[in-house]
């Protein structure tokens, strides 16, 4: 019976955290010990020698880290130019983009200034060029709107402990069907 309790108290937690993002399925939240388990999980998982991908300067080290591992691998990491505020130059990050980029990672909000970034822009040209966009949203997952769908995220990787209020040692990724 305590089994069958528990999973049904973490079906409840996987429905409600899809309703908040407008998550596709709330069979697509993975549980992990946090935000930047979840990001090494997902990025080590998805990222091979040979691809490409954006990011920007303003990243937390949870994606910044395991970018540098994969470069020692062969990935490709290059970086979006942002202002002296950290806000990304959009009129330039279409000219990134190559045949070999694969992915895009972005922060939601910087840890360090609070500068948000325009996910709904760079989901239109992340769809538009059939990239995967992955959303840190460490920062903002329960604090600030988010719509996996209307943005055109593909993965949005949270930490439980911060803006939706849960203990620490708690986070995950919700995840698009399709993404591999």
């Amino acid at each position: 019976q305590r089994a069958w309790d528990a999973a049904g108290g973490v079906l409840a937690v996987r429905e409600k955290l899809c309703a908040l993002v407008n998550g596709p399925d709330p069979r697509n939240v993975c549980f992990t010990p946090g935000a930047t388990y979840g990001l090494n999980f997902l990025l080590h998982g998805l990222l091979r020698p040979g691809d490409k991908v954006l990011t920007s300067p303003m990243e937390h080290n949870g994606v910044l880290r395991p970018l540098t591992q994969l470069q020692a691998e062969g990935v490709e990491v290059d970086y979006f130019p942002c202002n002296d505020k950290g806000e990304l130059l959009l009129d330039r990050v279409e000219e990134k983009l190559t045949e070999h980029t694969t992915a895009v990672i972005l922060t939601h909000a910087s840890n360090v200034c609070g500068t948000l970034m325009p996910l709904e822009q760079v989901g239109e040209i992340c769809q538009k060029h059939g990239l995967i966009f992955v959303v840190d949203a460490a920062q903002t997952a329960g604090a600030a709107p988010i719509d996996m769908a209307a943005l055109g995220i593909d993965v949005l990787c949270f930490t439980g402990h911060k803006g939706l209020m849960g203990p620490q040692g708690t986070g995950g990724l919700c995840i698009r069907e399709g993404v591999e």
